[in-house]
């Protein structure tokens, strides 16, 4: 009996893969692949779904620089003349991802002041420098601006705030504004000394009440020659009010009231006192009637004297009454007269003062008129070095090409794109593994791989008994009664 060879001696030709043996190790370890193609693209689609959506708005702006005079005589100059383009392009793309450009696209987005930033600021302006986007177009005097956002409406937005610092900051870097800080400096320092003679000359025109001099003065005039005449009135109604109050006197003196009634009537209602006064003159005839027949006790005399004492008694406390009011008036008098006599002093007193208001109001006229000379010149350099400076500088504008619009789709993430990848990425690893796994098994599964490994043909083959039952379908087979051959 011949020996078998060694179970491995065979093995590189064993390894060797054919197309069939490559579709039955696909076959065998399909359902490892599906599975690791369904688990990587199920994964990537949740992961893409709840990814931010990035938008991103692009705008083209084209620069012009114009200088005095270009001439360009041959084909290196040229060159070196689109090199020094080239150049200058590359400068502005850099200034526009610079982070001034991206501090003052903030200021305008939140529409934050001049001055110190925040740490949170800092951040956003941060933020902001990595969401901006440029590159110079090849060939072109032109740039392309973006900006990513998660929201579309904004990125457009902030594209055109990006384009208006950009050209802000542009101006500032080249243009001459260094000359201009100390007339800048001095213009500030005059308005605001300007400002506070203007302030003060206000005050004072309230204070003094001045409109202008001569009609300061007019005024003055005008209000003291009132006041006086005023005084006046008010003195002669006091003297009046003081007599009035002497005559209560004599009358408040005498309890028979022989002396009549004062002629004329002070601030009180002497309507009922003279209505008594006349009821008792009236009493008093009666009575002197009545005696020239009749004796003091006679009955109607006796009545008579007694409506007589009645009616004094009436009239007393009515003049005592109207004293007290007419008293009264006469206090009031007394201060009305008191305030216009110390307002008249007053008009007097501004009126010897004129002179020295006028001569204050002059002085801070003349400082006034001054001042603005001195802010006229400054304005007047300010503006000549602008226009040294603007003629001496390189004439440069930017154009809106393409402006900004609201992106329609986002950037990223691309759906397709990384379900498609990591579809092609899993079902690549799958069929890696599915190879790794057979060349893993050292075990035989096919009578091709017997042949080649003890180099012996095949006579039969004897199926899995057990798997067959368990499908239903093995059956045994019929015995022939013819014997075999051996």
């Amino acid at each position: 009996m011949s020996e078998l060879p060694a179970p491995y001696e065979g093995q590189e030709n064993f390894r060797t893969l054919t197309a069939k043996d490559i579709v039955r190790i696909l076959l065998r370890q399909k359902i490892l692949i599906l599975l690791l193609v369904i688990s990587a693209t199920g994964t990537t689609a949740v992961l893409t779904h709840l990814e931010p959506r990035i938008y991103r708005s692009q705008a083209k702006i084209l620069l012009k620089w114009q200088n005095k005079e270009v001439i360009v005589l041959t084909p290196q100059a040229s060159y070196s003349t689109r090199r020094n383009r080239s150049e200058q392009l590359n400068s502005e793309v850099e200034l526009i991802k610079s982070f001034e450009v991206a501090e003052q696209t903030f200021r305008l987005a939140y529409q934050k002041p001049a001055g110190k930033l925040s740490r949170r600021d800092s951040a956003k302006v941060f933020s902001i420098k990595n969401s901006i986007g440029a590159r110079a177009l090849r060939n072109a005097d032109m740039i392309q601006i973006s900006f990513d956002d998660t929201r579309p409406v904004r990125a457009a937005k902030m594209v055109n705030l990006v384009i208006k610092a950009y050209q802000t900051f542009h101006n500032n870097i080249y243009a001459d504004i260094e000359n201009f800080d100390f007339l800048k400096q001095q213009i500030e320092i005059n308005k605001k000394k300007l400002d506070e003679l203007r302030q003060k000359l206000d005050h004072f025109r309230v204070a003094k009440e001045i409109v202008s001099l001569d009609a300061q003065k007019n005024k003055l005039m005008s209000q003291l020659s009132k006041v006086e005449t005023e005084l006046f009135d008010v003195s002669r109604e006091r003297f009046r009010q003081e007599t009035l109050l002497k005559q209560f006197q004599e009358l408040q003196g005498s309890n028979d009231f022989q002396g009549g009634m004062p002629m004329n009537a002070g601030q009180a209602d002497w309507t009922n006192a003279k209505k008594l006064y006349s009821k008792l003159v009236d009493l008093r005839m009666q009575r002197a009637q009545l005696l020239e027949q009749y004796t003091e006790e006679y009955e109607k005399v006796k009545n008579i004297n007694q409506e007589i004492a009645s009616i004094k008694s009436m009239l007393a406390q009515e003049i005592q009454h109207l004293f007290k009011i007419e008293k009264t008036a006469l206090y009031a008098l007394k201060e009305e007269e008191q305030l216009l006599r110390k307002k008249a002093q007053s008009l007097r007193a501004q009126l010897k003062q004129l002179p020295e208001v006028e001569q204050q109001f002059t002085n801070l006229s003349r400082d006034i008129q001054e001042y603005e000379k001195i802010h006229t010149t400054l304005l007047q350099k300010k503006e000549e070095k602008r226009l040294s400076a603007a003629q001496n500088m390189q004439e440069f504008t930017i154009k809106i090409i393409n402006p900004a619009i609201v992106p329609a789709k986002p950037l990223r993430p691309n759906v397709r794109f990384n379900i498609s990848l990591a579809a092609v990425l899993s079902l690549l690893t799958g069929v890696g593994l599915a190879f790794l796994l057979d060349y893993s098994n050292q075990s035989i599964k096919t009578a091709e791989e017997v042949e080649q490994v003890v180099g012996l043909p095949v006579l039969t083959t004897i199926h899995d008994l057990g798997r067959m039952r368990l499908n239903g379908s093995a059956h045994r087979p019929k015995r022939s009664r013819k014997k075999r051959p051996y």
